[in-house]
């Protein structure tokens, strides 16, 4: 079976470009190893993957065909397997992009050397002068230097402007260039930029940009033809992304393949078309807007294109999901009133974490037990969900419950704040303890245990890593053997770095390191770092991660416009591909801080925890809104904020906690998967 992380390397990371740049690890050698390819063949690449390799001072990189030498100084080596119409085509970079090897035979049948030493696309720098390109794709350029100012224009790949003057924000560094100002997160630049004037008065108005093409790429693509919220206006899709998922309806018109995803012979240029009952042999990515029409991105044939899903204005569907493929569509007029589980009088009972049996009979609920005159205590409270009643069942936990989990046998895995983890059978019987994992007043520490309970991993601090006021800044990544307590690695994670967080992937193959403004995967099994992204994305910090069941994306959720007396006027949910860190599109917005997210079991649906007390549910497939289910106001009237969320192993139950009275609810969700 493939593992998650190998997954993603055979399945390939669609280049989607974003809105969004900045420098994660394997950016400088995939733009080198693009612009030296692109050089040649004219374009870039449909979609891309890589794997990275030893460190080398051979001038081949490991290319069997190319000349070898010594470079003078070690490399660390990408191969890059770069996708286009014609075929598949390898080239390997050095990390810092300085050496690329064109290493493919395809190369020499199109007249083109099969291995040749290259440097990366650069321009001619005048001396003294800065200049500017894009750092991915495309680079937004806007109106004043905000992420907030309107966007007055883009600049693309493989295009160079002179950098005129810098904004006084060393914090939040933006470029005043040719038509408007680009951030320093989207942009590589090049020369004596040190000496810039600084400026925060110039306005842009995106004149001189390069307009782009009708052929343009499939990331402009996707910025350009964007859907709407909800789809308003167009008809929900109804297939998604994969392999011979979808086929053209039957009739006898064929669908139009496109250049691009609008129904204007001028710009979307015909490039053929796909008869009714062909299956397509991918859809590769979307969906697009334009015009009252759903796009998506096909591949049959080896031709690949924009064709036509539905048009509004007919109210009707051109494709057609195959079996077992189908975007659900949920019932309305549904009753999801939820129960409450915890009927406590006493504030000092707090929930501080849930998690559901292997078997979905019972929920685990980590709770402070007492009140504030006889001192309170921690343990973990088995409800049985047949009855919505506590058992007399549980297990009694040192210190405060920070983490509580189960494993694929059904053992539960209990973490307290003090560096202690309780391990308990079905039964509630206390089978191992592992104590002092890390300091007590350590207050990132974090565990979480693989899947098949053979690992537990942690946080701890590294010497010194402790601010003045008890927060940790550089923190210490550690796997250890739960048979045996035995570290198996550990590593430091960069200084500055606020991780509070972690999780194993799926399949235990990778584990990911969640921060206020960063997200780290690392290797299971070497515990080498495999990406680094989200850094400096998110003024207002990151706040919950979720991981696809089967296809290892990644969402994570942010608020995007905090307000300084408090509270999120807009929520943003952003996928992403964890291994190579891209991000691959800004799934959708909210109205306020989505403080929790959840994949269901299959990955059909996404739930989304708000500030209001609403728990979003969408559409994994294209994030539209299906419904909202609501928690009760407290007895005050004050909406309670999503806490925690968990979703029972067979899908049918959700389990919610408020942030306001740490209550329990349960919803029966069995009716979301039918009809």
């Amino acid at each position: 079976m493939k593992t998650f992380l190998g997954r993603l390397l055979l399945l390939g990371v669609l280049l989607l470009g974003g809105a969004v740049a900045w420098a994660q690890d394997d950016t400088i050698p995939r733009e080198a190893a693009i612009n030296a390819a692109r050089q040649l063949l004219g374009t870039r690449p449909l979609r891309w993957t890589f794997e990275r390799f030893f460190e080398t001072r051979d001038s081949s990189l490991g290319c069997p065909s190319a000349p070898k030498g010594d470079l003078g100084r070690p490399v660390i080596p990408y191969r890059f397997v770069l996708s286009y119409p014609s075929g598949e085509y390898v080239v390997w970079a050095s990390s810092d992009g300085t050496v690329v090897v064109l290493c493919d035979e395809k190369f020499a049948a199109a007249g083109l050397p099969v291995a040749t030493v290259a440097p990366p696309a650069t321009p001619v720098v005048a001396e003294g002068a800065c200049v500017l390109s894009p750092l991915g794709a495309f680079a937004n350029v806007r109106e004043v230097p905000s992420i907030e100012g309107r966007q007055v224009g883009q600049i693309f790949s493989g295009q160079f402007f002179p950098v005129i003057a810098i904004n006084s924000n060393p914090s939040d560094v933006w470029y005043f260039t040719t038509g408007g100002w680009v951030s320093r997160q989207a942009a590589n630049v090049t020369g004596n930029c040190a000496a810039l004037p600084i400026d925060d008065t110039r306005t842009g108005t995106g004149a001189g940009l390069t307009a782009p093409t009708t052929n343009v790429d499939l990331a402009r693509a996707l910025q350009e033809y964007a859907c709407p919220p909800d789809f308003a206006g167009y008809m929900p899709p109804r297939i998604r992304v994969g392999d011979k998922t979808a086929k053209i309806g039957g009739g006898t018109i064929p669908n139009t393949l496109r250049s691009q995803p609008i129904a204007n012979d001028a710009i979307g240029v015909r490039l053929g078309v796909i008869q009714p009952n062909r299956v397509l042999d991918r859809v590769a990515n979307g969906p697009a807007c334009s015009g009252g029409i759903v796009w998506w991105y096909v591949e049959i044939d080896g031709n690949v294109g924009w064709t036509a899903e539905s048009d509004f204005a007919r109210s009707d569907y051109f494709i057609e999901p195959m079996p077992g493929f189908e975007v659900v569509t949920l019932p309305r007029g549904t009753d999801y009133t939820p129960v409450r589980l915890n009927q406590r009088t006493d504030r000092a009972g707090a929930v501080d974490d849930i998690a559901f049996s292997a078997n979905s009979r019972y929920l685990y609920v980590g709770s402070r037990i007492g009140s504030q005159l006889t001192g309170v205590t921690h343990a973990l409270v088995e409800y049985d969900l047949a009855s919505n009643a506590p058992t007399d069942r549980g297990v009694g936990v040192p210190a405060e419950i920070a983490r509580v989990q189960v494993v694929a046998d059904g053992t539960v895995f209990v973490s307290d704040r003090a560096g202690n983890v309780v391990v308990a059978d079905v039964a509630m019987n206390v089978k191992q303890q592992l104590t002092g994992l890390f300091a007590v007043n350590e207050s990132t520490g974090m565990n979480v245990a693989s899947s098949d309970g053979r690992f537990v991993a942690h946080l701890g601090c590294q010497p010194n890593g402790l601010s003045d006021r008890g927060f940790c800044t550089a923190s210490t990544l550690t796997l250890r053997s739960v048979a045996t307590s035995a570290v198996i690695w550990s590593v430091n994670l960069p200084r500055d770095v606020l991780v509070d967080r972690l999780y194993f992937a799926p399949d235990d193959s990778g584990i990911v390191a969640f921060g206020f403004d960063a997200v780290f995967l690392f290797d299971r099994a070497t515990g080498m770092q495999l990406s680094r992204f989200g850094t400096g994305v998110f003024a207002s910090g990151m706040l919950d991660i979720a991981f696809h069941p089967s296809t290892g994306e990644v969402l994570t959720s942010t608020c995007k416009n905090a307000l300084a007396t408090g509270g999120c006027t807009q929520g943003e949910i952003t996928l992403w591909n964890p291994l190579s860190g891209q991000v691959l599109g800004i799934v959708l917005t909210n109205a306020n801080a989505p403080t929790s997210l959840l994949y269901s079991p299959d990955g059909t649906l996404i739930f989304v925890g708000d500030a209001d007390g609403k728990i979003l549910v969408r559409y994994g497939a294209t994030g539209e809104l299906a419904r909202e289910l609501v928690l009760p106001a407290d007895s005050f009237g004050v909406p309670q904020a999503v806490y925690r969320m968990a979703i029972s192993p067979d899908g049918t139950k959700l389990a919610v906690v408020s942030s306001r009275t740490f209550d329990v609810y349960l919803f029966d969700i069995t009716k979301l998967y039918k009809e």
